[in-house]
């Protein structure tokens, strides 16, 4: 970004110096009658009595405390911090800034000269982090062997380049920089696979079929002559294509203009390789990685696919970052991120929870759900951090911000008396439900005891998209007159409840109806609008928009395709697809729906429908889904799948459908009983249950 990390780490890593004190002048007396804090990221040093340092030349304390925090400074920008950022732009202006905050320490080394300003821009690069020719572990070694040049003298290029007195000087030592990671490049290149295989493929072609031969081969005679030279040329065009296709795929990479801004963290920073040449990595990697949808960064999904554990054909740009940061640091080293929490529940975050859990030591997950953390982008903050180290019996703490408790002017205080440990073998790739450990321990048991929705025999699927609702839904009376013109009509208006419908266990009607004039459930089954006239006159009333609907079948007059439009008429499970209250519906009766209801069909259903009306479910299951604004749940199919459930035996069966036909008679004090039979079933003991209904 703008380098606002960068400038932040410089003052912290100077107050703690002075909190440890470690703040040193050149003879190592420590700045001891001084302490450093920041403040609204500013660095402040106050003397002993409170009051602001201020820089005296004339004053000999002033000018050590000056040149001291100056040096400070410098040492730190010049060999701890690093950057990189795709946008020129960005890179010029956080130069700047760090440039900045070293003149605000420049000190007079005479009555009128000030101290010369390093050049710190070197550390700040310009490129693309996720896109490298070469891998973090490629083989230096050949490259060094052969080299008049050495990890020692690249460093040492760079240390005389900050030290540079004017521009030529500069412009020499970038070149001699410049040569030295080109003497690298090639001589990795050479031991590219690629490489080798194609110069293994020339030998043996000119060896065997177009190099000059010594002796001429023996020619056999007659048919065996030809069957030998049929089989040589074979072999010869074999080599030759192979040749021609490695070439050409050598050429694709050379040419691929997504190597135009590759960042070759090889050995673009000499700070983080050994002598020889192997990279060690960062102590610390801190970031807030661009919160980019994947479909606006398809030109470098393939390069993404071939180099990251973590891709996933739907991810965000940001997980990637995550991976990266992971392979640049060093064993035990630390991440901080300001990252999206959308991984921890997203189908596509998946695979980074379960490399998370595989690879790290979770340290903190700060949730701001809730909370607007930026003015120009509109997504749920976290703070997410780990250790570079494997340990599943690790723990982490969690917090997630309130915005009306919020106390930003002491957002330390504030986080450190609310935080909450969380173990991290409770967690795994499914979403990730940040609960005490009492709640995850507990959950875990319930867990174990069940089955992931996904492998039941069961099938979700989302209830009709019309396309213009004001066409094909429509109200009793409108009913009654399209079947009184066209009796006939009667087989295709449908009963339709929405969301809103929906109550625990039943539905609440209102008498309004679906137009089911699908277009079958393949593309050879669609229904002839000519045979229901009464119908086409209603519809055409509402062209042109019948006609510019997304989502039609093969004429204005059809619903789309639906292969499971015949799941609507068989028992199932009805719920909606945002909701407060987690309400199912259990239904017998045929009724469609709209699309913001999900229909649930297949084994046990009466089973799921007392389960997920249990408290139990709640208590345990609530936050499996993202909520949105209110409390409100989102139960899209890609959580609802996830969810582990008990399967029971016929006789539970049989009393769970006794149960919905009492509470549809009418009987609500059944619900507490159904209670009993879910806590029953799980075996909770006295206090469990204490605790799931909030006693």
């Amino acid at each position: 970004g703008s380098g606002h990390f960068l400038v932040s780490v410089l003052n912290e890593l100077i107050a703690i110096k002075s909190e440890l004190k470690i703040l040193v002048d050149d003879n190592y007396e420590p700045l001891s009658s001084y302490s450093a804090f920041v403040l609204n990221d500013e660095l402040i040093l106050t003397d002993e009595e409170g009051g602001l340092f201020s820089y005296h030349p004339k004053n000999k304390e002033s000018q050590r405390v000056q040149e001291t925090l100056f040096h400070e400074k410098q040492t730190i920008i010049e060999k701890c911090l690093f950057g990189v950022d795709i946008n020129p732009n960005s890179v010029k202006i956080c130069r700047l800034r760090l440039w900045i905050e070293l003149l605000k320490n420049a000190y007079y080394k005479n009555q009128t000269e000030l101290e010369t300003l390093p050049n710190i821009d070197i550390n700040i690069k310009c490129g693309n982090s996720l896109v490298s020719r070469f891998a973090i572990d490629a083989d230096l070694k050949p490259a060094l062997k052969e080299s008049k040049w050495n990890i020692s003298s690249y460093r040492n290029a760079i240390t005389t380049y900050h030290h540079a007195s004017n521009k030529d000087e500069k412009r020499e030592l970038e070149g001699l920089i410049l040569v030295i990671k080109q003497n690298f490049t090639s001589q990795i290149r050479r031991s590219d696979p690629l490489k080798k295989r194609l110069d293994k493929l020339a030998s043996e072609l000119y060896h065997r079929f177009t190099g000059t031969f010594l002796f001429e081969p023996e020619e056999p005679y007659g048919n065996k002559n030809k069957e030998l030279e049929n089989k040589s040329k074979k072999e010869q065009e074999k080599l030759e294509k192979e040749i021609e296709d490695i070439n050409k795929k050598m050429e694709e990479i050379k040419n691929n203009s997504i190597y135009l801004n590759s960042f070759e963290w090889r050995f673009e920073f000499p700070e983080v390789l050994s002598d020889e040449g192997d990279f060690i990595g960062f102590d610390v990697v801190i970031g807030n990685p661009p919160y980019i949808r994947q479909e606006e960064f398809s030109d470098i999904k393939n390069h993404l696919k071939s180099k990251f554990k973590i891709y996933h054909s739907i991810a965000d740009l940001l997980t990637y970052f995550v991976e990266l940061s992971y392979n640049i640091l060093k064993p035990n080293g630390i991440f901080q991120f300001i990252i999206s929490n959308k991984f921890t529940r997203a189908d596509y975050g998946k695979v980074m929870r379960q490399f998370l859990l595989d690879k790290t030591q979770l340290t903190h997950f700060i949730d701001f759900s809730g909370v607007p953390v930026f003015d120009e982008a509109t997504v749920d903050a976290a703070i997410l951090g780990y250790i570079k180290s494997e340990g599943q019996d690790n723990e982490f703490k969690y917090f997630n911000v309130q915005k009306d408790q919020l106390i930003i002017t002491d957002f330390e205080n504030y986080v450190s008396e609310n935080v909450t440990q969380i173990s991290q073998n409770t967690l795994n790739e499914g979403t990730w439900s940040f609960q005490s450990d009492n709640l995850n321990s507990f959950k875990s048991k319930i867990e174990a005891q069940g089955i992931s929705l996904k492998d039941w025999d069961i099938k979700i699927n989302r209830g009709i998209l019309t396309g213009l609702n004001e066409a094909f839904v429509i109200d009793k009376a409108t009913r009654d007159r399209l079947i009184a013109e066209d009796p006939k009509s009667e087989s295709i208006i449908k009963p339709m409840v929405r969301g809103r419908d929906i109550q625990k266990y039943n539905l609440d009607y209102e008498d309004l109806y679906l137009i089911g004039f699908h277009n079958g459930f393949d593309k050879t089954s669609a229904m002839d609008i000519s045979e229901y006239p009464a119908f086409k006159k209603h519809l055409d009333k509402f062209e042109p928009g019948l006609s510019k609907r997304y989502d039609k079948g093969s004429t204005p007059y059809n619903l789309r395709n639906c292969a499971y439009w015949q799941d609507f008429e068989k028992p199932k499970i009805m719920y909606p697809e945002m909701t407060k209250f987690l309400n199912f519906a259990y239904d017998d009766q045929g009724y469609y729906s709209n699309n913001k209801v999900f229909i649930l069909t297949g084994e046990q259903i009466e089973w799921l429908t007392c389960f997920f009306n249990s408290k139990l479910w709640a208590y345990c299951f609530r936050d499996n889904f993202p909520e949105l604004l209110g409390g409100t749940r989102e139960l899209r199919k890609v959580f609802m799948e996830e969810i582990k459930v008990k399967k029971v035996d016929d006789d539970v069966l049989v009393i769970c459908k006794n149960y919905l036909q009492k509470i549809k008679d009418g009987d609500k004090a059944i619900i507490a009983q159904i209670d009993q039979l879910v806590y029953e079933l799980y075996g909770l003991t006295e206090d469990e249950i204490r605790i799931v209904e909030g006693k």
